[in-house]
Parts: C-alpha cells; sequence; structure tokens
C-alpha cells in the first residue's frame, strides 16, 4: 500500500533535524503534490503517523509533530506491512 510506504518516508523525515516537537507538518494539498499521489492517500498515511503517536491533528490548524520515533529513526518500519515485515 502506498500510503504505508508514505508513512515511513514521513516518518523518516520527522526524525530528520528538519522537524522539531510541536512544529507544523507541510499542509495535506502540498503533500499530495510532493508525493504526486491523491489526498485521501496523504490523509490515510497520516493517519498511521497518529495511531504511531507521531503525530497530533489538531482541528482547524493542522497536524504537528508529537514526538520523535528514535527506535525507528534509520530503520524501515517494522509495523505490518512495512519492509521489514515484509523481508521475515
Amino acid at each position: 500500500m502506498i500510503y504505508k510506504s508514505i508513512a515511513d518516508r514521513l516518518r523518516l523525515r520527522l526524525n530528520s533535524a528538519d522537524f522539531a516537537i510541536g512544529s507544523p507538518l507541510p499542509g495535506e494539498k502540498k503533500l499530495a503534490e510532493e508525493f504526486g499521489v491523491a489526498r485521501m492517500t496523504i490523509r490515510k498515511a497520516i493517519d498511521l503517523l497518529v495511531d504511531w503517536g507521531l503525530v497530533v491533528r489538531r482541528h482547524g490548524s493542522g497536524t504537528y509533530v508529537a514526538r520523535k520515533d528514535v527506535h525507528h529513526e534509520n530503520q524501515q518500519s517494522d509495523r505490518p506491512g512495512g519492509s521489514a515485515a515484509q523481508a521475515g
């Protein structure tokens, strides 16, 4: 699923120095253009980041970094559907 791949790529980006805890993510429209996908795909990817506790949505304000995922900072996701799960 493409949204899982995008979620992993966003997770790695969130762990970079480009994003501090509390900083906003780019908007769905901008991310959709960047990844060349529909906004619904970006929405599903962000839903995964919310489920993982990495970002929070604030209604009417945007999506913000909640915490860094230091355990998986330089790895592909070991969550279901991630590359590590497929390799096993």
